[in-house]
């Protein structure tokens, strides 16, 4: 539907823009490492930024902040741009890589406005996540289960794919509740908090994203048309993700001065992984006719 289209490219410009600006603010502030000490309420004695988008946030919650904009801003807005630039021109791919990308700046946007000190940008953040979710909504709507189902060719790598939502899915699963779980049976806070209120991290990978991985590989296997829909927003989401972890991880590494190579291996690793099974779904695609 052209309202629908025109509706998708307005708020894919205003995504794009604003996440822009919120990127710019995120890696300028990192020019100013001015900090202090602070006790926290459970007795951590950690750095504090001082000024800029990040003040009043853990030095190395701001470090892993800068990482994760600077990954936006050289890989996630021009991904942005180029896959809504191929959707509207009624490339299917394009639609594809968009709903991955939209989810991307939902969820990290949403994590924006719930884990950071609040800051000038906190309306510009809620826009954002907000407008990225709606936008992914329509996104999906415009291309339809069943169409993207019918594209898909035999060449698809629907088991491997499969495995890999239930790999991210199960890695988060266990990597998070191998941490909260020991520290709730002994009754304490779990040390990752490090100074953070809460576990926001956590919370959205194990109420959504784990969830949401899990239910996709097990539609794939059960070759459902809504399978494809949800595991092609789930491996680009997984890219991009995995490659801002590694930057994340980069520039918190330089904040404090200790290189987590086993860390950026990993996620180096995920990131390749997952952007072969992007680029075989992608060639996967055919006309309708064609498909099966």
């Amino acid at each position: 539907m052209a309202n629908r289209k025109t509706a998708i490219s307005l708020i894919v410009l205003f995504v794009a823009v604003a996440a822009a600006i919120a990127c710019s603010a995120g890696i300028m502030s990192g020019s100013n490492p001015s900090t202090f000490i602070f006790t926290t309420a459970r007795g951590d004695v950690l750095e504090f930024q001082k000024e800029g988008v990040h003040a009043f946030n853990p030095r190395w919650f701001a470090g892993e902040g800068i990482g994760w904009d600077i990954a936006s801003m050289v890989v996630g807005i021009p991904a942005l741009l180029i896959s809504w630039l191929s959707f509207m021109r009624g490339s299917v791919r394009g639609g594809i890589v968009l709903e991955g990308m939209l989810a991307y700046f939902a969820y990290q946007y949403l994590m924006y406005v719930t884990g950071w000190a609040y800051n000038n940008l906190f309306l510009l953040y809620v826009a954002v996540y907000s407008l990225s979710a709606l936008a992914l909504v329509l996104v999906v709507q415009e291309i339809g289960a069943d169409n993207l189902a019918s594209h898909v060719s035999q060449r698809a790598p629907r088991r491997g794919l499969a495995g890999m939502m239930f790999f991210s899915g199960g890695l988060l699963l266990l990597m998070w509740l191998g941490k909260i779980v020991p520290a709730l049976t002994h009754g304490e806070a779990p040390e990752m908090l490090n100074g953070a209120h809460t576990l926001i991290a956590q919370a959205l990978d194990l109420g959504i994203i784990v969830p949401f991985a899990l239910a996709a590989g097990v539609l794939l296997l059960r070759r459902s048309p809504w399978g494809y829909t949800l595991a092609s927003i789930g491996i680009v989401k997984l890219l991009m993700m995995a490659i801002a972890i590694v930057a994340m991880v980069v520039v918190r590494s330089v904040v404090e001065g200790a290189w987590s190579w086993g860390e950026i291996g990993m996620f180096a690793v995920i990131a390749m992984v997952s952007l072969g099974f992007l680029v075989s779904l992608l060639r996967s695609l055919k006309a309708p006719a064609e498909a099966h």
